[in-house]
């Protein structure tokens, strides 16, 4: 292709982005004009990681299993949305993503930060963020 019609496909989509996210953002996904998502994943971060904080604030009165199922039912159905559009995602944003999962597994089980991840995710049954895309 040439730098002609690279350069007219970014003006195209440098127009419809504002547009984009307009009507986007009725399903609470941001677009950005590189497609990076940043600003998405920032969004989202603070979402989760609100989510997690109460979920932290009630654990001591909840069995594993509720726990469990608040867990998946609130912040993992986040993750997990829109998320076919995370496929090819640059590292950074994946690991940004894997922390939330990394921080909400480790509260449903009681486990402190020092801990390995792995055995967690394994015994909850959880797949890895890249590995659910």
């Amino acid at each position: 292709m040439s730098s002609k019609h690279h350069r007219s496909h970014r003006s195209v989509l440098r127009r419809l982005t504002p547009m984009l996210n307009e009507m986007l953002s009725l399903y609470c996904f941001i677009f950005d004009e590189h497609l990076t998502f940043c600003d998405q994943i920032t969004f989202l971060s603070k979402a989760c990681y609100y989510h997690i904080r109460q979920l932290c604030c009630i654990r001591p009165y909840l069995d594993s299993s509720t726990v469990c199922t608040i867990a998946t039912s609130i912040v993992h159905s986040k993750l997990d949305y829109c998320n076919s559009l995370y496929y090819k995602l640059i590292k950074s944003q994946l690991s940004r993503l894997q922390q939330i999962q990394n921080s909400l597994a480790r509260t449903v089980v009681k486990a402190p930060k020092s801990c390995h991840i792995t055995p967690i995710l394994c015994s909850l049954h959880w797949l890895r963020i890249t590995e659910r895309l």
